[in-house]
């Protein structure tokens, strides 16, 4: 029960790191130019 509760979590974790990640990238490419 643990673990089949777990993968989504992980899952919505990386998806929200993900979007963090890309977010600074845009942010620091556009102050960059």
């Amino acid at each position: 029960m643990l673990t089949s509760f777990n993968i989504p979590n992980i899952l919505i974790t990386l998806l929200v790191l993900v979007i963090i990640i890309s977010v600074v990238f845009l942010v620091v490419k556009s102050t960059r130019k």
